[in-house]
C-alpha cells in the first residue's frame, strides 16, 4: 500500500519476483490532499483475503484478493498477470512479507511502524 503525494491517491501494489504491479488505485474523483509538513497515518488491515487501507483514519481503498483488478491508467485493460486465475499469488490465503518502500525521487520518513496480528 502506498500514498502518492504527486497524484494524491492511495494504491495497492504487488511485488513479485522483483516486479511491481498495481492492483488498485483509490477513487480518483476524491483525491487526498495532504499537508506535506505534517505527519500522516497510513494503515493497512488484512483480514483473510480482504484489504482495507485507511489514510488519517478515513477509509481510502478496499480490495479483496480473487477480485479482478479494474482498468489501469487511461482505462487500459489490466495486465493478464493481474487476473487471479492467471496468478496464484493473488489468490487467498494471503502470504508474503511486510516492508517499507519509497521511490528514489522522494523523501519519506517512517515512525511508529507497527505490525500486529489478531491470531
Amino acid at each position: 500500500m502506498r500514498y502518492n503525494d504527486t497524484e494524491n491517491n492511495v494504491a495497492l501494489w504487488e511485488f513479485h519476483n522483483g516486479i511491481r504491479r498495481n492492483l488498485k488505485f483509490s477513487d480518483r474523483t476524491k483525491p487526498f490532499m495532504l499537508d506535506r509538513a505534517a505527519w500522516h497515518d497510513l494503515k493497512l488491515v488484512v483480514d483473510g483475503a480482504s484489504f482495507k487501507t485507511y489514510l488519517d483514519g478515513a477509509l481510502a481503498l478496499e480490495y479483496t484478493l480473487g477480485s479482478a483488478p479494474g482498468p489501469g491508467r487511461n482505462n487500459t485493460p489490466p495486465n493478464p498477470d493481474l487476473l487471479p486465475e492467471n496468478n496464484p499469488i493473488l489468490r487467498p490465503p494471503v502470504a508474503g512479507k511486510i516492508g517499507l518502500w519509497a521511490k528514489t525521487d522522494t523523501t519519506s520518513q517512517f515512525k511508529d511502524y507497527v505490525v500486529s496480528s489478531t491470531k
